[in-house]
């Protein structure tokens, strides 16, 4: 593919941002200073001057940057960091206390934000989005009691689950039936020997 001159030159020019930002960037995505290095392809002594602000990056770095870190461009652009956001309470106990993968933390935020696009959508128009309708169930309670009883106010007999196709149908069916609830439920990729899912 040609490139024209101005192309190139915009390639080529230095952008002033602030290497606070691009530093809040790394750690939104809990990368530490070696990892984002050898996912963006530069030496540890580059990402360390952009991030210190000694050395201005080029527009084509800033690309790859929001490409890898899953970020929007205009994100690292900004004049000051944003706060960080508390990341949930982790109660994983299956594969032990590690921190919270690259991916998941993408997931996290894809979820977030779709979230407070919900709650912008409820105040302007509140019969949109359905009002939350869930019980609640402690972990000492019997879970076959449990699962009686939330079959029951979903009105899925096992006779009826056993017709549903396979596991797609199934998810499809369930999936409805907790939405109808004022739950929204999202399948995005996450890293299986982490964690099978949040809420």
């Amino acid at each position: 593919m040609l490139q024209t001159e101005s192309q190139r030159s915009e390639i080529m020019a230095e952008i002033p941002v602030n290497g606070n930002v691009l530093e809040w960037a790394r750690k939104l995505r809990g990368l530490n200073e070696d990892e984002a290095a050898k996912l963006l392809g530069v030496p540890l002594a580059d990402l360390r001057s952009y991030e210190s602000g000694a050395k201005k990056p080029l527009v084509g770095f800033l690309r790859t940057m929001s490409q890898k870190y899953r970020i929007n461009f205009t994100s690292l652009l900004m004049p000051q960091p944003l706060p960080m956001k508390k990341q949930p309470t982790d109660h994983r106990v299956r594969y032990g206390a590690k921190p919270l993968s690259f991916e998941t933390l993408v997931a996290i935020e894809e979820v977030n934000e779709a979230l407070e696009a919900f709650e912008d959508i409820a105040s302007e128009a509140s019969r949109i989005v359905p009002k939350l309708s869930i019980g609640t169930a402690k972990l000492a309670d019997d879970p076959e009691a449990v699962a009686a009883r939330e079959r029951k106010k979903f009105r899925v007999s096992v006779e009826q689950q056993r017709e549903w196709y396979d596991l797609a149908d199934a998810r499809r069916h369930w999936r409805q039936r907790i939405e109808d609830r004022g739950i929204f439920t999202y399948m995005i990729p996450m890293p299986p020997k982490e964690l099978s899912g949040f809420s």
